[in-house]
C-alpha cells in the first residue's frame, strides 16, 4: 500500500558496480564487460529489474524514497535508487536527501550519526593503543561511558515527513 526506502539500489546490477568502483576505483571500467557477463550467467535477466520501473508501473503507490548523503555501501550518486528517480517527476514519489548521514543508519539524527562515528574511532584508537589486544575491562569501561540516548536519537522529524506522505494518499 506504501513503501519508505532507506538507502536503496535501483538495480542488482548497479549494487554489484557500486560496490565494486567503491572498493576499487577506476577499474571497475575496465572490468565492466566480464564482470556483467558474470552476473548475467549467475542471476540471468533479473539482474537488470529495476526499482525505478516499479514506481512507474505503480503510480498509485506513495512511495518515499530516503538516502544519505555518506552513504558508501550504495552510493546516493549513480547506483542509487534516490539518484535514478530524483530528476525525474513521479506525482507518488517524495525523495529526501539526508545530509551527512551513512547507509545503516538514515533514521538517526545527524547529532547522533555524528556521535556513533566519535565512539567507534574511539574503540578503533583504543584497540590500535592496545595493538589489536583488547582487554575485555578496557572495552566494557569504554562502552559504558556511551551515551546510548543520544547515540541512537531517531529522527522524528523524517518519521513524521514519512507519515505525512503516507497520509496524504488514501491507502485501503
Amino acid at each position: 500500500k506504501a513503501v519508505a526506502s532507506f538507502s536503496a539500489y535501483n538495480t542488482p546490477s548497479e549494487l554489484m558496480y557500486g560496490s565494486v568502483e567503491v572498493n576499487t576505483s577506476n577499474a571497475m571500467i575496465l572490468t565492466k564487460p566480464a564482470f556483467e557477463l558474470g552476473l548475467f550467467l549467475h542471476w540471468g535477466a533479473k539482474i537488470h529489474q529495476s526499482a525505478e520501473s516499479a514506481i512507474k508501473n505503480n503510480p498509485n503507490i506513495p512511495y518515499v524514497i530516503i538516502h544519505g548523503t555518506e552513504d558508501k555501501t550504495v552510493p546516493y550518486k549513480t547506483y542509487s535508487l534516490y539518484d535514478n528517480i530524483v530528476n525525474d517527476h513521479y506525482e507518488n514519489v517524495t525523495a529526501i536527501k539526508l545530509e551527512g548521514i551513512h547507509h545503516g543508519t538514515p533514521w538517526k539524527t545527524l547529532e547522533a550519526e555524528t556521535l556513533t562515528g566519535e565512539y567507534e574511532k574511539g574503540l578503533s584508537d583504543l584497540r590500535k593503543e592496545y595493538k589489536g589486544q583488547l582487554p575485555d575491562e578496557i572495552k566494557e569501561q569504554y562502552i559504558a561511558s556511551i551515551d546510548l540516548d543520544k547515540s541512537s536519537a531517531v529522527n522524528t522529524e523524517l518519521l513524521e515527513k514519512i507519515d505525512a506522505v503516507f497520509d496524504s494518499f488514501v491507502i485501503k
